[in-house]
């Protein structure tokens, strides 16, 4: 094999690499100021125009029974396995 031919090879190799990851950098600067730009937009237009709160809430009663028996269950099968 030639051995101009192997550095040719080699250095187009090297070109497509660095080409790409200017590439690659480039894009990913972009995205980052793109997203640090929206985020600043949507804070401003929270402040502009905040979003309505249903005044209807109700707070969520505490749910017992089949859950509890459940936690229970549970707990008993990973005492029990960590005790053998």
């Amino acid at each position: 094999m030639d051995i101009q031919l192997l550095m040719q090879n080699l250095q187009m190799a090297l070109t497509v690499t660095v080409v790409g990851m200017v590439i690659v950098m480039v894009f990913l600067t972009l995205m980052v100021f793109t997203t640090d730009i929206t985020k600043k937009v949507v804070d401003w237009l929270n402040v502009k125009f905040p979003p309505d709160v249903p005044s209807d809430t109700k707070p969520q009663k505490k749910q017992t029974g089949a859950e509890e028996e459940i936690a229970v269950a549970i707990a008993a099968v990973l005492a029990y396995q960590h005790k053998a």
